[in-house]
This record gives C-alpha cells, structure tokens and sequence, in this order.
C-alpha cells in the first residue's frame, strides 16, 4: 500500500526561514554592519539569516546566539535559531528554541509550525497535532498545517479527527494528489468505502501515472463488490508497474469473481517471483484447476526477482 506522505524536509522549513533576506544586504555588507555595531540584536539576527541562506549554519547559529542575548524577547530570532539548529541534527535545542519564540509571541504560527514538525519527525504525533492545529489557527488559509495536523491524527489512528483536517486542508489550498490519496485512505481505515472511492479517483485526475493511487482506488472498488471497475484500476497499476505484487493480487481476485480461474492462476504465477505469501494465498482461492487450465498456466513461470519498486508513501511517514 502507497505509504501516507507528510516528512518535509530539513531543507524545506530552512527555506521557510529564510524567505523575505533583503537581497540587497550581502553577507559582507552585514559582516561590516556588526562589526560597526555588534551590540544591535537585529543586525545579528539579519546575519545570521544570511548565514543560513548561504548554508553556514554553524555561524547562523552564533549570530542568532548573540541577537537573542541581545534581545531576549526576540520571537523570530528564536525560531530562526530553532530552524537552524534542527539542520544542525539538534532536535532537543530546536524545539526549546521554537517553545521560546512561542513564549514571546503566542499567536506565531510559523513557530507553532516548525515545533509541530519537530514532533512529527520525532514520531511524537499526539503532541505534534496541538501545535499544528495553532499554526492553522493563528494563520488564515495555513494548508501544510491543516495537512500535517491530518497526517498527525491519522498517525494516532484519529480517523474522523484526520479527515476533517485534510478537508480543510483542501478548503485553504492544498489540492494534491497526496491529499487525496490520504483522505481516501482515511475514509477507509472508518469502512467508508464510497467516500474513499470518491476521493482516490480524485487523486487519480490530479496523478495519472502513479500505480499506488489506482491499487488503492481498485481495494476500494472491490470492497464495494464492483468487480469490473476493481479489475480495470488493477490493471492500469500493473500497466504502470509490472511488479506490483500487491495489483497483481488484486487483479488475481477479481479474475475469480468473474469465474476466470484460468486467467486468476496466470496472476498467481507471476506472484511467485514478486512475493510468495501473496502468490500461495492466490493459489488456495483458486483451487484446483481443470487439466486444461493448468497446461495453460504451467508456462508462464517468469523469474520476476525484483519486488514492487512502487513509490510507497506516508502514513509519507513536510517531517
């Protein structure tokens, strides 16, 4: 199954922090700017944005050091100071530093964010949605933090909770295939298998070619006992990918219902090389076969050593 994706990376919530650095101020221009001034707690923080930019974080982290002990109360220099120090693989200091930013100013959505992606990263899930749930509050139209607020519930096995986040998150934006395969897949974890087919074939006008999508939306289809519809969503996934043990299964099963045990038993070979459990657990539903079919079967015993190499992603367990 298509893994549930939400794991933004360090790289992205630095570009977060960053965006807005005056371009017009160089790194050396600030360099001389501190110099002149040192005891000025925004020039510190303005260079250590710029170090941050330029990817030195080592010394973003001392100019963000000295602007905050400049300046106490400095809510952006902390949570800038917390970005860096989650690319320098401080998660403990990172979050301290986006608690403090958040002590300073209680309605900083972007610190509300960073802390609740320090959680997610961490697989604190329970304590991530809290401070996702105030990002998306203190910021209109905040679509990562009502998705990640979803992906956080639907982690925690929250499945009404993570549902209605990810609609919100669509109603501020967000209206990606990965929103929509996760809406899906949270309607069905609940057995709402109608809602969830809506959605997945909603994921599928957005991504086409992503095999994932049609397997789940064929487990949706066969689960509602349409049988053709089923047929034809596993059928386009092992279209997209020949070794996708899990659609060829799937296909397998729905041959069966439509009484082509022959056909099912061709699956089943092609299962043996891909994943075995799934192949003998084909090979039990279909049962014996007629002397005809088997013959017919028998040659279709390709070596598929390689497994799925289907994109798989969270519950993508941004980060």
């Amino acid at each position: 199954m298509k893994k549930i994706i939400g794991c933004m990376t360090v790289l992205m919530l630095v570009g977060m922090a960053f965006t807005g650095f005056a371009a017009e101020k160089g790194l050396e221009e600030l360099k001389k700017a501190v110099q002149t001034d040192p005891e000025n707690a925004i020039t510190q923080y303005e260079l250590g944005k710029a170090y941050g930019k330029a990817n030195r974080m080592g010394d973003a982290l001392k100019a963000l050091n000295k602007a905050v002990k400049l300046k106490p109360k400095y809510s952006k220099a902390y949570y800038t100071r917390g970005v860096v120090l989650k690319a320098l693989h401080k998660p403990e200091q990172a979050v301290e530093s986006f608690q403090k930013a958040i002590e300073h100013n209680p309605k900083y959505a972007k610190a509300h964010y960073g802390l609740g992606m320090m959680y997610y990263s961490q697989g604190k899930y329970k304590d991530a949605a809290p401070a996702f749930k105030k990002a998306a509050n203190n910021k209109r139209g905040y679509k990562d933090a009502w998705y990640y607020l979803g992906l956080s519930y639907f982690l925690s096995a929250d499945f009404k909770k993570a549902i209605q986040a990810y609609h919100l998150a669509i109603k501020a934006g967000k209206k990606d295939d990965q929103v929509y395969y996760n809406l899906g897949v949270a309607y069905s974890r609940q057995g709402k298998y109608k809602s969830a087919t809506t959605q997945l074939q909603q994921a599928v006008k957005v991504k086409k070619d992503d095999p994932a999508i049609w397997n789940q939306l064929g487990l949706m289809y066969y689960n509602r006992k349409h049988f053709k519809s089923a047929r034809q969503a596993f059928e386009k996934a092992v279209a997209l990918d020949e070794n996708y043990g899990e659609a060829i299964y799937g296909l397998g099963r729905c041959l069966l219902k439509h009484g082509k045990k022959d056909a099912a038993q061709i699956q089943a070979e092609k299962l043996k090389g891909i994943d075995a459990a799934l192949s003998a657990e084909l090979i039990q539903m279909i049962g014996p076969l007629a002397p005809e079919a088997a013959a017919v079967a028998a040659p279709v015993k390709k070596k598929l050593s390689k497994k799925s190499k289907s994109k798989k992603r969270t519950p993508k367990k941004k980060k």
